[in-house]
């Protein structure tokens, strides 16, 4: 292989030393992924990522009839959200954060 040809080719990760090598990897990370940064690359990696910083979550399932999964489905796409449950957290804290402003406004100051 001639200088030209070793110039012209991509460099394999090893190649890389230090911070250059960080860099690249944090680069090819967020390529795979499809994510804006290193923490939700890693985020997507390592499986969901949490909903709030230093909660733990519990899944929560519930039985619908077709017609209800239906409904769901449709208001999800309309709403423009990706996933079910996604659309699900957000009636839950929106229910969540009505109720909370009912309560603040009924009790006596």
């Amino acid at each position: 292989m001639t200088e030209r040809d070793m110039t012209a080719r991509p460099r394999k990760v090893a190649e890389y030393r230090g911070e250059e090598a960080r860099e690249r990897a944090a680069q090819v990370l967020m390529e795979m992924t499809g994510a804006p940064d290193v923490g939700q690359a890693q985020d997507v990696l390592l499986g969901r990522p949490r909903l709030r910083k230093g909660e733990e979550t519990v899944q929560v399932h519930f039985k619908a009839t077709r017609e209800m999964a239906t409904w769901l489905a449709e208001q999800r796409k309309r709403s423009g959200m990706r996933y079910t449950s996604e659309y699900l957290r957000m009636l839950v804290e929106r229910d969540m954060d009505n109720h909370a402003s009912r309560h603040q406004t009924a009790q006596p100051a």
